[in-house]
């Protein structure tokens, strides 16, 4: 309901209960609580007051998923496709065990251009591969993707000499790229991050499709940040400078101003250690 002050208070009587707990066991234990509320941790991560909290609480909390349960009584197929990071698809919350490279590529591409002939997926995906064997290996991916997931996933519709491929209406289908780009436009700027895991489609190599996307998702992401971080330092906000900071530079880790701001700031609130950790991976980053 949107009481941040409320929850914020809350939050912080959980973590500081939850640190107190045995690492081992407290995974195990609640890790499906922890999934429900990854939102309201993507939220402490990027509090001054809570960070910590958090931090003493869960050292990696990296193995939470970012994904958001928003359609838990949607009847018919529901695909969730990772895309950031990883290349992954879930059907119905099980994993779908893909033996062709492309075949995620293929699924993303076509959940994003419903209706695409053959030869506009293959220059789009794989630019650079001589036309016929990108063909086949189009083939080999709708082959994969239907014996992995269902044989009617994808349908194929037009005319014989050119057909359109789309995914089937029976198929609900999560993009997590989608999703961030979604969370960054509503201004859920920390669930944004959490649902942030890497590069989009890490394996797809020489495409600028992919390319274009990739810069379209990191660049919406970041000038949230930053404008996040512009709005903390107006208000002397030293210590969210530093998180909002640290947040750009898991994403951007060329970033060098970032790098220096953070490290100025971080010298009049961080303690010692924080302090030397930042200025090692300065040092990493620099040579």
């Amino acid at each position: 309901m949107n009481d941040l002050p409320r929850c914020a208070d809350l939050l912080s009587e959980a973590l500081l209960e939850l640190a107190g707990q045995p690492r081992a066991q407290s995974r195990a234990t609640i890790a499906p609580e922890l999934r429900e509320v990854e939102e309201m941790l993507a939220f402490a991560r990027l509090n001054p007051n809570l960070a910590p909290l958090l931090e003493a609480a869960l050292e990696d909390a990296s193995h939470l998923s970012g994904n958001m349960r928003d359609d838990l009584f949607t009847s018919g197929m529901r695909l969730e496709v990772m895309t950031l990071g990883q290349e992954l698809v879930l059907r119905d919350g099980v994993p779908c065990s893909m033996r062709v490279r492309g075949s995620v590529a293929v699924l993303t591409y076509l959940a994003m251009h419903p209706r695409s002939t053959r030869q506009t997926v293959i220059t789009d995906l794989w630019p650079d591969r001589d036309p016929k064997k990108s063909a086949t290996y189009f083939r080999q991916c709708i082959s994969d993707i239907r014996e992995s997931i269902g044989s009617d996933v994808i349908l194929v519709e037009g005319a014989h000499q050119s057909p359109e491929y789309r995914l089937s209406s029976k198929a609900t289908v999560i993009l997590d790229s989608q999703r961030v780009l979604q969370l960054v436009s509503n201004g859920q700027l920390p669930a944004a991050v959490a649902a942030y895991k890497g590069e989009f489609l890490p394996g797809l190599e020489g495409s600028e499709w992919a390319d274009e996307q990739r810069v379209h998702i990191r660049e919406a992401l970041l000038k949230s940040l930053h404008g996040e971080m512009r709005a903390a330092r107006l208000g002397r906000e030293h210590r969210r400078v530093v998180l909002l900071a640290t947040a750009i530079l898991d994403i951007d880790p060329s970033d060098m101003e970032t790098e220096e701001l953070r490290l100025d700031t971080a010298r009049e609130v961080s303690s010692a250690a924080e302090v030397a950790r930042f200025e090692a991976e300065r040092h990493r980053r620099m040579n």
